[in-house]
């Protein structure tokens, strides 16, 4: 759903992300579920660790989603505030 929603194009018209950017991000989501649930991650995370593993997810995931909605945030250093 990021990757729909993701601005692609800057304000003065350059393209920021092609289509292919779009669907090789997708791709490499896929394949990391698919690896993970192949090798059974759940087996190797223990009761211990599974609640700082789900703060580090909702933390890098709201994180992330901030980023792509507002590229040009310098707030919330957003994806685009740094032209390289």
């Amino acid at each position: 759903m990021m990757e729909r929603i993701e601005i692609s194009v800057a304000p003065n018209g350059r393209v920021l992300e092609t289509k292919e950017n779009h669907i090789g991000d997708i791709t490499a989501f896929l394949l990391g579920w698919m690896l993970a649930y192949y090798y059974r991650m759940d087996h190797y995370i223990t009761s211990k660790i599974a609640p700082i593993l789900w703060v580090a997810l909702l933390y890098y995931t709201a994180s992330e989603i901030l980023k792509e909605m507002y590229p040009y945030e310098k707030l919330i250093n957003g994806v685009y505030t740094v032209d390289t």
